[in-house]
């Protein structure tokens, strides 16, 4: 019979033993620097525009994430419906989306079609026209989406964290609002895309079984010369005031409340910021960490609750989440707070630690599986100002981290006395 107290034996080997692959660099007739990722037997790749063009970059809501989404809306050559055709009769498809930094759009097609698929991909990202039609089709979507997720608590309080952490005033700091759908135009998102959608603000990574073509078609396609446009501007960054907050919002008519907690915290360019992203594992960062089986699994108070590390380029912080009865909230903030402080002394045991240092080695060797894989490891670091080297010092940490070690971080950075908390629900 399967006794589950006892480790499984693994064959996952030590990490330190594990070196990624460099993509290998090149620079476009236009500058744009271009990375690329051999591997894998099928013959497709992905090629990914990466643009600092984030919603930190934005003068209001919704710019950044509007203006990626209708690239592929129509461009000066082509209407909506001719693009979407052309790719679909290739087999080829579109992935796009924004992050606070970052605006990324990718094409995912087979090699033998790229001559088709490659000009449409090129037109759509340097020459979209953002159709007035089109822009008020996805303004009436996603006000509609918005008001439906605004009668969510778990919504309500997860958009309003970031804003208390960093500030309302921080480019980490804005909120969604029902006065941003009002103010918001097509024009604004022309003016965002031709500041930010620009040769000089963009790279590009090639991943899969690249053809050898895939770099000359985009050379050939690429535009070379470009009209006169305004430099992007950079983002004033400043650092927010660590002060502990907490807000209630009161959401009527709702029989749970969601709870989200947590803290500004170290970057990946901190040289303890491994340790930090282990410690955060331990607490919540898995389905069998101190917080699940706690609130979980004993108390039976939700259904599931999680913490985890958010890096950004320019600030980071931790998030610890949940949805519980309205009447269960202060009890679980009260283990919540207790699950910090024992994590912060109360040592894991050796059997704790080497089930998470398991669980974190195959995580790691599952995100790494495959060119496409390296490929948004890779794409993740190079957003970060960083390199390869951040991964050899996570892999170092996972293996050689001890339960001392986790009591000396959770001290410094999990103290349950210097959260913020958000609380969304009943009064």
């Amino acid at each position: 019979m399967l006794n589950r107290k006892i480790i499984p034996q693994t064959t996952i080997s030590d990490l330190r033993n594990l070196h990624l692959p460099q993509p290998e660099f090149y620079r476009l007739q236009t500058g744009i620097p271009l990375f690329t990722i051999h591997g894998g037997s099928e013959a497709l790749c992905k090629i990914e525009f990466v643009f600092d063009a984030g919603a930190a970059y934005q003068s209001k809501p919704l710019v950044a994430s509007f203006t990626n989404t209708l690239l592929k809306d129509g461009t000066t050559t082509r209407s909506s419906l001719e693009i979407s055709e052309t790719l679909d009769y290739y087999g080829a498809y579109l992935e796009y989306y924004t992050t606070p930094d970052t605006a990324v759009i990718a094409l995912y097609s087979l090699n033998k079609h790229l001559h088709h698929t490659v000009p449409v991909f090129i037109d759509l990202i340097f020459h979209a026209t953002f159709p007035e039609q089109e822009f008020r089709l996805l303004l009436d979507q996603q006000i509609q989406q918005f008001q439906i997720n605004n009668k969510k608590v778990q919504y309500r309080a997860a958009k309003r964290f970031k804003p208390l952490l960093f500030g309302k005033s921080h480019p980490y700091g804005q909120e969604v609002t029902e006065e941003s759908f009002r103010i918001i135009s097509a024009e604004d998102l022309r003016s965002f895309y031709a500041t930010c959608y620009t040769p000089d603000n963009a790279r590009v990574i090639i991943s899969g079984n690249i053809d050898r073509n895939s770099v000359s078609l985009l050379n050939r396609y690429i535009p070379v010369t470009f009209e006169e446009r305004p430099k992007t501007k950079q983002p004033e960054y400043f650092t927010p005031v660590s002060d502990v907050h907490s807000e209630i919002i009161s959401v009527e008519h709702v029989v749970q409340s969601a709870i989200q907690v947590g803290s500004l915290t170290i970057n990946r360019d901190h040289q303890e910021y491994a340790q930090v992203e282990f410690a955060c594992t331990v607490l919540g960062g898995y389905f069998g960490s101190r917080l699940m089986k706690n609130i979980r699994e004993d108390k039976g108070y939700t259904y599931g609750i999680g913490a985890r590390m958010v890096p950004l380029k320019n600030g980071a912080y931790y998030t610890i989440a949940a949805e519980v009865a309205a009447e269960l909230t202060q009890a679980t903030l009260s283990e919540i707070r207790k699950e910090m402080k024992r994590l912060r002394t109360e040592a894991l045991s050796i059997e704790e630690l080497a089930l998470v240092k398991n669980y974190l080695r195959g995580t790691l060797l599952r995100s790494f599986d495959g060119p496409m894989a390296l490929a948004e490891r890779f794409r993740e670091m190079s957003d970060a100002g960083l390199d390869n080297r951040y991964y050899q010092k996570v892999f170092e940490t996972i293996e050689t981290i001890s339960a001392q070690e986790i009591l000396y971080t959770a001290e410094k950075y999990f103290h349950e006395d210097r959260i913020s908390i958000v609380i969304a629900g009943r009064k």
